[in-house]
């Protein structure tokens, strides 16, 4: 990765490597204030909890597995593939060297050197080096003991509750989507109140970098962490050191002595302690503030009957934050601070806020863990998003995806199911509306996103209707997809329990607020409309209490998969019921009545060039007369060279006398139904086409070269 020429705040410029990297480490290791340790001394610690002394043989080959094997190796160079060989083959070896290292609380030195590379961080200013995220590169062995202590911590801090509920990531059943639920649940009860719901994001500057090391262990020990993990982490954060590389330069190797190490598997769940104390200091009921945490990401939501009331009670929330940096050497960056008010389409005034004589005017929609929302709660700021993103995502497909030589139809469909459809969904339950299907403009706009990959993904031609080329790939529709992943997403946090909390949320609000007629909070999970659509409830806490952990897990499992199975039906019967009733790609519909997997059996196996004339044959959207006069292409007739009749995908495969000859090639086919409805017929009407080489695109290609992979 090529780094341009960079700027720092006084004006200096790098332009060799070597400059280059002396920038990048200042700013990356370079400590804007130390941390106030006075309430350390003479700190009276509880009596930590204990931990189990031996490691299993599972635990170890599970961390050491869970690397994957072609990230770039530390600085012995031994790549992860290696250590998965040693683990599968030599697993007690292993288990013998990590038990030693857990027995003395010792993490090894060989492990504490690192290689710092930079990553450049999306959509920044390339030229200052505050745009570059530093990434540590661990030796592989380092790692998985690393992973091994960080999964204790984790379970142990769930068993015992060592972390505020607000907290999110690093921790199980606690992810990106546990914390939009949460979020939407707790603004859609304030507005269902009658009140306006503000949100504060901060910016905390270089996070993991500035991590005092002693406040840190204070942190872990008045948690009442074992000491076992407790002086583990001693050792590893003690007599850390780095170099610096960029391209075919690397530095001297320099001692770091603050912050951990962005790169690490412990690092997250480290820094869930480190700032735990700032959620639970900066939830403050007589403020109405509800903090979110997501491992360095926080946020302040708060309500009232107005702006100016919801701006003050944030920056006398945010006075507590500023207390928690002190202590913790850390800074916030107001100039990145975003502030919203979620006032819909009613006419307040929107206030702003002052963070440390910086003064934030109110956005009108907010980027909060990937998702965008914007005041009204509606789709349209997450879609204007999306649509800045998707021509990238496309330009990267169509670089495999080319009609004459690209990945193959299967290869393509299960990159586009698999990476990109995420992307489009990611966040469905903050922004997609609870009924997609009425929301129009959304479907509509979906729907044209789905039909240009599809295209990409096939071969066909832009007038080629995406319903038509849905059945063809079997991918349902777009909308579908993310109202699907919407609702999967609400109810698995249902399951998971968190609807209580949410409950719990409303029953607050309803209690501070009694007054008559005014309507309740909505429920996590509204009954459907539709009686049809399935449900799920989470399960009693009283069952949860009487039976075993691994029974509790083996219910939880058993009640989604049924409940995914039935929703995954209600969709598929939506899709069915929708492409009966549609009037484009009624051609495709000669071959599929109804959407099936069976589709896809005409073009596995097969190269792309194959697939795209065959597909361009049964779509009847295909280079022929009679289609580019319907597509209004200049100088064209829809009459056949020949003089008979329109140049149709009839006439050309069963009609046509200048291709009498090459028609020996289809065998006697009387119908364009049997010619190309199954996988024999239709390698003949391929290599009939490419017989002919009516098509110019197609001419240059060699016809047993196309067909060998059947």
């Amino acid at each position: 990765m090529s780094i341009p020429i960079l700027k720092n705040n006084e004006g200096k410029t790098a332009i060799s490597l070597e400059e280059k990297a002396a920038f990048l480490k200042e700013h990356a290791f370079s400590r804007p204030i130390e941390a106030d340790l006075g309430d350390i001394l003479n700190y009276r610690y509880p009596r930590p909890l204990e931990v189990e002394d031996r490691l299993s043989t599972d635990e170890v080959l599970a961390a050491c597995l869970r690397t994957k094997p072609d990230k770039a190796p530390g600085p012995d160079g031994i790549p992860n593939r290696v250590i998965h060989l040693l683990a599968r083959n030599r697993i007690a070896l292993l288990k013998r060297l990590f038990q030693a290292y857990w027995d003395l609380f010792y993490h090894s030195r060989a492990f504490h050197k690192a290689i710092t590379v930079f990553i450049p961080k999306e959509g920044k200013d390339r030229s200052n080096p505050s745009s570059y995220r530093p990434i540590a590169l661990l030796d592989s062995l380092g790692k998985a003991l690393e992973s091994i202590v960080a999964t204790k911590l984790k379970d142990i801090s769930e068993k015992s509750n060592l972390l505020p509920k607000t907290q999110f990531g690093a921790r199980p059943n606690r992810s990106t989507e546990t914390a939009l639920y949460l979020l939407k649940e707790r603004i859609l009860a304030i507005l269902a109140l009658g009140k306006i719901p503000s949100l504060l994001a901060l910016d905390v500057q270089k996070a993991f970098d500035n991590v005092s090391h002693k406040r840190l262990i204070h942190n872990l020990r008045k948690r009442k962490v074992p000491n076992r993990i407790t002086g583990w982490i001693y050792s590893f954060l003690s007599d850390r050191s780095t170099s610096v590389r960029l391209l075919d330069f690397t530095s001297n190797i320099e001692k770091v002595d603050l912050g951990i190490p962005q790169g690490s598997p412990i690092s997250p769940i480290l820094y869930l302690f480190y700032n735990a104390d700032l959620l639970e200091e900066s939830e403050d009921i007589s403020l109405f503030i509800t903090p979110t945490g997501f491992v360095d990401d926080v946020s302040l939501l708060t309500y009232s009957n107005s702006t100016e009331r919801n701006v003050r009670n944030l920056e006398k929330a945010y006075k507590k934050c500023l207390n928690w940096a002190r202590s913790h050497g850390s800074r916030f960056n107001p100039e990145k601070s975003e502030l919203i008010h979620f006032i819909g389409r009613r006419k307040a005034y929107k206030a702003s806020i002052t963070l440390e004589e910086k003064v934030i005017k109110p956005s009108k929609l907010i980027r909060f863990l990937g998702a965008h929302l914007d005041e009204g709660l509606t789709y349209k700021a997450h879609l204007n998003a999306l649509n800045t993103k998707i021509p990238n995502l496309l330009k990267a497909l169509k670089s495999i995806t080319s009609l004459t030589w690209g990945t193959s139809l299967e290869a393509a469909r299960t990159l586009y199911r698999g990476a990109i459809r995420p992307v489009l969904a990611y966040g469905a339950l903050s922004w997609c509306p609870k009924d997609l299907g009425k929301a129009k403009g959304l479907a509509k706009s979906l729907q044209s996103v789905q039909g240009r990959f599809l295209r990409a993904i096939t071969g066909a031609y832009k007038a080629t209707s995406t319903e038509a080329l849905e059945i063809e790939t079997f991918i349902e529709p777009l909308d579908l997809y993310i109202e699907r992943s919407a609702t999967q997403g609400a109810a698995r946090q249902v399951l998971r329990g968190y609807g209580n909390e949410g409950r719990l949320y409303r029953e607050i609000l309803r209690n501070r607020y009694r007054r008559r007629g005014r309507p309740s909070p909505p429920s996590p999970l509204p009954k459907s409309n539709n009686p049809e659509k399935p449900e799920i409830t989470e399960i009693p806490t009283t069952t949860a209490a009487r039976i075993s952990r691994e029974e509790y897990y083996t219910l939880l499992n058993t009640r989604w998969t049924k409940y995914k199975k039935a929703l995954e039906a209600f969709y598929a019967t939506k899709w069915k019921d929708r492409w009966e009733k549609s009037e484009k790609g009624r051609e495709i519909a000669k071959f599929h009545p109804l959407p099936t997997r069976k589709a896809l059996d005409l073009y596995k196996n097969r190269p792309k060039p194959f697939c795209s004339m065959l597909i361009q044959l049964r779509t009847r959207k295909i280079g022929l007369n009679s289609f580019l006069k319907s597509a209004r292409v200049p100088n064209i007739e829809a009459l056949c060279a020949c003089g008979e009749e329109e140049e149709t995908v009839e006439h050309f495969l069963q009609k046509c006398p200048r291709w009498k000859e090459q028609r020996a090639i289809l065998n006697g086919l009387k119908t364009v139904k049997e010619t190309l409805g199954n996988r024999e017929n239709s390698e003949r009407a391929v290599r009939y086409l490419l017989a002919t080489k009516r098509l110019e695109q197609f001419s240059h290609i060699d016809c047993e070269l196309v067909l060998e992979a059947r």
